[in-house]
């Protein structure tokens, strides 16, 4: 007599046949999981020569990550990407961490740095297609806020 499989078993023995067909790729465990922990560090230490990139946003997983990898020892060079320039929160942040790990933070703008919103319908637009100039070719100036509204700022531009 024909019996129907269920969903349930269909559902198992597909998982199991993924699984199986992970734990052959490099970067998996026998389970089939992608490992983690101390064997995934083995993992890269295996193929990757130190010092390591490390992403760091001043967040609790990238601190972690980086006080985990410290631990053991591993070389890094940390590097913090930002979506605005000099922020002086942002600015006082690194300057602990950096003063804690005793390493400079590499700073670096965020790939969409350089993209804007577009109201016409695209997606983003680059804001040097976008931004008027002053007639000689560079942006123009922007004016100076009234000192009521003065922002400390942490860049050799004072912008």
């Amino acid at each position: 007599m024909y019996a129907m499989r269920t969903q349930q078993e269909i559902a198992k023995q597909n998982a199991a046949a993924m699984a199986a067909e992970r734990a052959q790729r490099e970067g998996y465990g026998p389970d089939g999981w992608p490992l983690r922990g101390e064997e995934l560090l083995a993992f890269a230490r295996e193929r990757f020569p130190e010092p390591w990139l490390i992403s760091f946003s001043c967040g609790k997983d990238s601190l972690a990550a980086w006080l985990w990898l410290r631990e053991r020892g591993i070389q890094l060079v940390p590097y913090y990407l930002y979506w605005v320039p000099g922020l002086s929160f942002v600015e006082e942040a690194l300057a602990y961490y950096e003063e804690f790990f005793g390493t400079h933070i590499i700073r670096l703008p965020h790939p969409y740095f350089y993209r804007t919103p577009s109201a016409s319908g695209a997606r983003y637009r680059s804001l040097s297609s976008t931004a008027p100039t002053s007639g000689s070719g560079a942006p123009p100036t922007p004016p100076t806020p009234p000192s009521s509204m003065a922002v400390r700022s942490t860049s050799p531009s004072g912008m």
